[in-house]
């Protein structure tokens, strides 16, 4: 059960805790019983609007998607650019993502 159904049932029970003592003051046997049958009917509606309200709640779905691959190279950052990088480059660095040049520079592997 979440949140929602026991705040929803707590209402209920102090509700027809209530009735019950209102009904115990009446001497009227048809009031007591319209007492009983609306504390009944309010918990019912309570129980069976939590239900529905619960079952409708909207779900997230997350959606994978394949990496771009642009002209043959695989896209940055993708497991397969990693594998394509480390090959073509002794110096290249996982971690940025760049390789070192015989100039010394450093080029982005792409």
């Amino acid at each position: 059960m979440t949140f929602a159904p026991k705040k929803a049932l707590i209402a209920a029970a102090l509700s027809i805790a209530t009735l019950a003592g209102t009904t115990a003051a009446t001497t009227n046997t048809a009031q007591a019983n319209e007492y009983v049958a609306g504390g009944i009917g309010f918990v019912a509606g309570t129980i069976l609007g939590s239900a529905l309200t619960q079952a409708h709640q909207p779900q997230t779905v997350v959606v994978h998607q394949q990496p771009v691959v642009v002209h043959g190279r695989p896209a940055a950052w993708t497991p397969a650019w990693y594998a394509s990088c480390s090959q073509r480059y002794r110096s290249f660095n996982p971690q940025t993502g760049y390789w070192l040049h015989v100039s010394g520079q450093y080029r982005f592997c792409q």
